[in-house]
């Protein structure tokens, strides 16, 4: 009987440490954001990778035959996306058993440059294919090309994540530039290509991630990271109001009577966004913008915002800390590139992480980042056509005290100016509305 109890208790004992084991491993996995797989993707999982030699090299001139015989270029295009998504699922599973060995990262680092020649392909066809009118639903191969992009930048995220144990900070760099020239030529394509109907076929990719929060996240982080490569300002507009729309989604999703599991997972998935400290700040207060605004309505949303700003505070010591350890003033300069946005939450990301410095070499990096930014925003709201939009700026503004107040001192009667602004856009818009008139 004693040795039956015995077992039980030995059994009950290994089943509760197996199950223990599991929930960490579930928490470890969740330092990385939801995975891309092939099937997130519409592939297949590649079976033959760059380490095979000889199978590598039969599967790319395979690849390179079908390529060079489809004629049509939409399908070309989707051909060469494919190929593109098969890359970083290549490098994706050299990256699973990444180690220090140089060859192996040697072999992750030449993946990623095919990967963005892939791309640059892809976005060269749909050019042409937009120049010369030879497919009506062009929107269509946009639309793909979109979708797969912020899946793309996500997977790309995590592998750089993942990496960053095993290779060095310069060759990690490197992986990251590729990512931000992926990203940039992005978003040539779609203000070159399509620009009348960014917004709804941006809000279209992001509509499919509604209920994943981290998506979301990652998308809002993606989005940030894309609107500061793009140089139209008229463009830019729309763009913006893409982003506004996924983040009233994101609030709305929001839980409307919180449990404390859920607040805690919310933060969590915030804490663990793949970024610079630049970037995560940005999107924390983007986000607590929209929470502090909403829970006027339902003050339970506030439970959302209470630890923000401890998350916020974290990442602020870290850009500090990275900002006095900077050695010369272009270091420094590229620290606080991320934060010179001329979004009104970028201006108060630039000002909250000035309140934490002392240090006077530090200040006055901080001071040119500031004036840098606000040479952007004057370029961003001179460029606005319609002048509800400027109203809305200028509102924004008047909403935040402490905002209005910095944006002063940088800017000698901001608020003046822009009301200067908002009357000569209506008696503009005014004019243009009478000649019309007359036309008719």
């Amino acid at each position: 009987m004693k040795k039956v109890l015995i077992l039980s208790l030995l059994l009950t004992f290994c089943l509760i440490s197996l199950n223990t084991l599991k929930a960490l491993e579930t928490d470890e996995n969740t330092l990385i954001l939801d995975e891309i797989t092939a099937e997130t993707l519409g592939i297949n999982e590649p079976t033959i990778l760059p380490t095979n030699k000889v199978g590598y090299f039969l599967k790319n001139l395979g690849q390179a035959v079908r390529t060079a015989v489809t004629f049509n270029r939409e399908k070309k295009a989707e051909l060469q996306l494919k190929y593109a998504n098969q890359k970083l699922l290549e490098i994706k599973k050299m990256a699973e058993n990444a180690t220090d060995d140089p060859e192996l990262q040697t072999l992750i680092e030449k993946q990623h440059k095919k990967y963005n020649q892939l791309m640059d392909r892809v976005n060269n066809q749909i050019t042409i294919i937009k120049e010369k009118s030879e497919v009506e639903n062009v929107s269509e191969l946009l639309d793909k090309v979109a979708d797969n992009q912020f899946k793309q930048q996500q997977l790309l995220d995590n592998l750089h994540k993942k990496l960053s144990t095993v290779v060095s900070e310069e060759k990690l760099n490197k992986l990251k530039s590729y990512r931000e020239q992926a990203l940039e030529h992005f978003g040539d394509l779609i203000e070159n290509v399509d620009p009348t109907n960014i917004r709804e076929r941006l809000e279209k990719v992001t509509h499919n991630q509604i209920n994943n929060q981290s998506q979301n996240i990652q998308y809002l982080k993606t989005m940030e990271e894309l609107g500061d490569t793009l140089g139209n300002k008229d463009f830019k507009e729309n763009f913006l109001e893409a982003k506004e729309t996924l983040r009233e989604r994101f609030i709305e999703n929001l839980s409307s009577n919180p449990t404390p599991e859920e607040i805690a997972e919310f933060e969590k998935k915030l804490e663990n966004l793949i970024s610079n400290e630049g970037y995560k700040i940005r999107v924390i207060n983007y986000v607590d913008e929209k929470i502090t605004e909403a829970r006027n309505n339902n003050w339970d949303l506030n439970q959302y915002h209470e630890n923000l700003d401890k998350l916020k505070d974290n990442n602020i010591a870290i850009l500090k800390k990275k900002l006095e350890e900077a050695t010369t003033e272009l270091d420094k300069e590229n620290i606080l590139k991320s934060l010179e946005s001329a979004e009104l939450h970028s201006v108060q990301s630039l000002e909250q992480v000035k309140e934490s410095l002392d240090n006077n070499s530090t200040l006055q990096a901080i001071d040119a980042a500031k004036m840098r930014q606000m040479e952007q925003f004057n370029e961003r709201v001179q460029n606005i056509t319609d002048p509800e939009k400027i109203e809305a700026i200028k509102a924004n503004i008047n909403s935040n005290t402490g905002l209005r107040i910095e944006m002063n001192k940088t800017e000698d009667n901001i608020m003046n100016k822009l009301d200067t602004l908002i009357k000569e856009k209506k008696r503009k818009q005014d004019r243009i509305n009478k000649s019309l008139e007359e036309v008719k």
